[in-house]
């Protein structure tokens, strides 16, 4: 009697095993199209669809994608991502000098050959060391110590290319002056053309602190529209 009590009890262990790797195999309902792939609620689930589904990956869906198959019923996962692609939240994370960060996404530096040329004693600003469209009165300083101030203070600028990173060096137009005055610095502000009448349009591209104030020449430029410099 006791034998057989034994033997029904390891039959009915070996028949549960079974019926949880079963319950595995078949995680949730059939996948029968790419739709139903990206809404599965296994890596394991049964499938019937044909061809492959590329779909997010969810650890990273700015570079790669997981392509899905239907391999005897089972569905099979397949990682694949972007040669060089690389995940940002912004410009910091992307090689300085090659990428800027785009859409969550490290990208190339953007080909500036067909941006207008930068006015006499303009230059365009750059952003991460990539070269951009936006042109300003030359940065007279960075972040950089080799280029920082002689016995004044870097101001950041108000005029910088779209999409800075506070801090980045060559993306504002910057300021060398003395201490005291309000930041950032108006290098590059639209402003009035009273003390340059030749002029139709005028920027602000000399600025120094004088007693707490900016005191800024205007010349003849392109408005901006980042910011206005009363004169």
């Amino acid at each position: 009697m006791m034998r057989r009590a034994l033997l029904a009890t390891a039959v009915a262990a070996t028949t549960a095993c079974v019926t949880v790797d079963g319950d595995v195999l078949v995680d949730g309902t059939q996948l029968t199209t790419c739709a139903d792939v990206e809404r599965r609620m296994s890596d394991l689930q049964a499938c019937s669809f044909t061809g492959l589904c590329a779909v997010p990956d969810a650890t990273d869906p700015s570079c790669c994608q997981l392509i899905a198959s239907c391999d005897d019923g089972t569905l099979a996962l397949e990682r694949y991502c972007a040669p060089g692609c690389a995940p940002c939240m912004d410009d910091s994370g992307c090689r300085f000098g090659e990428q800027l960060c785009d859409d969550q996404q490290c990208a190339a530096c953007p080909d500036v050959s067909a941006c207008p040329p930068c006015e006499v004693g303009f230059a365009p600003l750059s952003r991460n060391g990539c070269p951009t469209c936006t042109c300003a009165p030359a940065s007279e300083c960075a972040s950089d110590p080799a280029t920082a101030c002689t016995d004044e203070q870097c101001y950041p600028g108000l005029v910088c290319a779209p999409g800075c990173v506070a801090g980045d060096p060559g993306c504002c137009a910057n300021v060398c002056a003395a201490a005291g005055c309000p930041s950032p610095a108006p290098l590059g502000c639209d402003t009035d053309c009273t003390t340059a009448p030749m002029c139709q349009t005028c920027v602000t591209v000399a600025c120094e602190c004088d007693q707490g104030r900016w005191i800024c020449r205007a010349d003849c430029g392109t408005p901006t529209g980042a910011c206005f410099q009363p004169t």
